[in-house]
């Protein structure tokens, strides 16, 4: 590692900073965060995240402004997928497609990574991720506020993963406020997961029971999709986070499985407890030589949009049809942009002709004529301004509510699907343990006063499963 590498994971509670350099864990900080500024991974105050991020580096003295930063997993949406082999040139565009099939919700809502896992002939195995745009968007703003230039980020399960780079194990990174779970399976995580607790300041005991309840409900997951290979009980678990031995050794024994010693990590640490900066580390690898020897995922989840680097054409291709689906219109958004441009030009040009006129009176019928085509352009460039601002209100309203959908869903509720229109409004299906929970669930989407109405549109038993199966409409 020629340069130092500087990571920033952001948590509800605490910012964590770790510089490395010359293999070598240089500084590892971590600052409390006040209460309400991020809460879920999804930051609310953005101006005062701003300030905390700022503040954190210069008390610290850390010059570079390059961070690699972690995205929380309630934000991301994640998939392994196996397609047919395309051509290069075609697999942007494939996965796309094939994105539209497996995600919850449109991947026009979505910024979309993938990397390829493998390839053969026939079939390519790969692993997307598909961040909600919002989220994303205030995260790296507020970053850039700071002075910072993030130019990798990744999801917290997967950098939990690239740290501990064990071909099998659960891995549980425990938090004050949330929780996040990595399973896998012949080195590559197979399901990851990031939820908050109930309430602050739990109980370890409390954290426990619902840590244990997600973890059954994971691992029932995998095993209904892995018939011929479910999960063994001889799985190890590696914990980190804010977690003691005696904690750990607690929680292992609840959830029965081996608790095992986090693997030694390719950096010097001097004595550091690296359990609370594990995802730092995970980080970190990313920008080592031996990244490419880590086994498993390392995807950089950072929107194209904010890259310094010319992207190729297929990105940019790709990259204007997502815009096309939250904004309605690519041609909408050139129209605008060709019509600001040439009003400026003409403008100008009146102002050359006009001075000229004030010499030269044979001029005057052109500057008349430029005048009336100013005239003419600017209520077009105001018309698609409007359009403008009412499809980002839209863009806004809508992630929001996706938003809010999941929050409220909680440890009781698994959603399977999302599918949202501005005419439709939104219809979410899934499942839940019993019909009552789906009814609380109802109740909670009406108490957030986010959507004008919420209807059970159905609720109905599924042969051969314990759950039972909904389906509810949203204004």
């Amino acid at each position: 590692m020629a340069r130092e590498v500087v990571t920033l994971n952001i948590e509800d509670t605490c910012l964590r900073l770790m510089v490395v350099g010359n293999g070598k864990i240089r500084l590892a900080v971590s600052e409390p965060l006040e209460t309400g500024i991020v809460r879920n991974g999804t930051v609310l105050d953005r101006n005062k995240l701003t300030q905390a991020v700022a503040e954190l580096f210069r008390s610290q003295r850390v010059k570079s402004t390059r961070v690699i930063a972690a995205v929380s997993g309630a934000n991301a949406f994640y998939r392994l997928v196996s397609i047919p082999s395309v051509p290069p040139r075609m697999l942007a565009e494939a996965v796309r497609r094939e994105g539209e099939r497996v995600m919850p919700v449109s991947v026009s809502e979505l910024y979309l990574s993938y990397q390829v896992l493998s390839r053969s002939r026939r079939e390519t195995l790969l692993c997307m991720v598909g961040l909600t745009r919002h989220p994303i968007e205030t995260q790296v703003q507020a970053m850039k506020e700071a002075g910072l230039s993030p130019f990798m980020m990744d999801v917290k399960p997967l950098a939990l993963a690239r740290a501990v780079n064990e071909p099998e194990g659960i891995l549980i990174d425990v938090q004050d406020a949330t929780f996040d779970i990595a399973l896998v399976v012949d080195g590559v995580p197979q399901v990851i997961r990031s939820l908050p607790f109930s309430k602050p300041n739990l109980s370890l005991a409390e954290k426990e029971t619902a840590i244990r309840e997600e973890m059954e409900r994971t691992v029932k997951f995998f095993n209904s999709t892995h018939r011929d290979k479910p999960l063994q009980a001889t799985m190890p678990l590696f914990l980190s986070g804010q977690i003691d031995d005696q904690a750990a050794a607690q929680l292992s024994q609840s959830l029965g499985y081996d608790n095992r010693p986090l693997p030694q990590v390719p950096f010097e640490h001097a004595g550091l407890d690296i359990r609370p900066y594990l995802v730092n580390i995970g980080l970190a690898l990313k920008a080592t030589k031996a990244a490419d020897r880590i086994a498993g995922t390392n995807l950089n989840v950072l929107p194209d949009i904010y890259f310094r680097r010319r992207l190729p054409l297929t990105q940019f291709a790709a990259l204007a049809f997502l815009l096309a689906g939250v904004a309605g219109s690519v041609w909408a958004y050139g129209t605008i942009d060709r019509t600001r441009q040439e009003t400026k030009s003409l403008q100008s040009e009146l102002v050359q002709m006009q001075d000229a006129a004030q010499t030269r009176a044979s001029q005057a019928a052109q500057v008349a004529e430029l005048e009336r085509k100013a005239a003419a352009l600017r209520p077009l460039a105001a018309s698609w301004d409007r359009v403008l601002d009412n499809l980002q209100r839209d863009r806004r309203e809508a992630s929001n509510k996706l938003i809010q959908a999941t929050d409220a869903a909680g440890q009781s509720v698994t959603i399977d699907r999302m599918d949202y229109s501005a005419a439709s409004g939104l219809t979410i299906r899934g499942t839940a343990a019993t019909k009552e929970q789906v009814h609380a669930y109802a109740r909670r989407l009406r108490e957030t006063g986010t959507f004008a109405y919420t209807l059970v549109r159905s609720v109905q038993d599924n042969p051969g499963r314990t759950a039972v199966e909904f389906a509810l409409d949203l204004g």
